[in-house]
């Protein structure tokens, strides 16, 4: 119910929640979705993922998922890759279409480190660095404290008469807590929510004993193999 805020008159209490109603939107729209653009014949999920990217280049307003459904689809088509279902030259070719395309539906500043994400998300496997891997445990509750703490203090440094030193300074400030911030978030919040939420369980329909992870992607099939 908060996330009908945007159809009314009444602002945001924070610009997170209006990005947080959208990924709301993409989670009531795959469910619909996910067995076009997760079949298994490319026939099918082809097309699907490349009727969501040219939705998104349709003029509608930004309260609605349809303006970024061109990274949603570039999310999908990141997941065919990593699955075995894409080569690797047709992703460098999609990749290079979706940045021109994101560049015209949002801009290229969102384009090009959106594409970047997505490149590393497919081709680097079995990288590990600690303060990598924290900070990924930790973006979620970052993303939520970012604008509430952060911005709070970068808004304060700009009604001072900074010279560039000092503006660089309030950023690492704000990034510093924000960062604190977000560790207390996620150690007193989104981990609780976490377990919470895994123990929920789900039956089946019978007796079969069924794998949950199986339940998840049902048509998932590997690649045959070549001989």
């Amino acid at each position: 119910v908060g996330y009908l805020v945007g159809y009314t008159d009444y602002p945001w209490l924070s610009p997170v929640f209006l990005s947080l109603s959208i990924v709301f939107q993409f989670y009531l729209a795959i469910a619909f979705l996910f067995p076009l653009v997760a079949n298994r014949h490319a026939w099918v999920r082809l097309p699907a993922v490349l009727t969501v990217f040219a939705i998104s280049l349709l003029p509608a307003p930004d309260t609605l998922l349809f303006p970024y459904l061109g990274l949603f689809a570039l999310g999908l088509t990141t997941f065919h890759f990593y699955v075995g279902w894409l080569q690797r030259g047709t992703y460098a070719v999609v990749l290079a279409l979706f940045t021109l395309g994101l560049s015209v539906s949002t801009s290229f500043a969102i384009a090009l480190p959106s594409v970047a994400a997505a490149a590393a998300l497919a081709l680097v496997r079995g990288f590990e660095v600690r303060p990598l891997v924290w900070l990924g445990t930790m973006s979620y509750s970052f993303y939520l404290v970012h604008v509430p703490v952060g911005g709070r203090i970068i808004n304060l440094g700009d009604r001072l008469d900074l010279g560039p030193l000092a503006r660089i300074a309030v950023l690492a400030v704000a990034l510093a807590l924000s960062l604190a911030a977000a560790t207390l978030y996620h150690r007193w919040l989104e981990r609780p929510a976490q377990t919470w939420s895994s123990r929920v369980r789900y039956g089946v329909s019978n007796t079969t004993k069924v794998n949950p992870a199986a339940l998840m992607l049902p048509e998932l099939e590997p690649p045959p193999t070549k001989s």
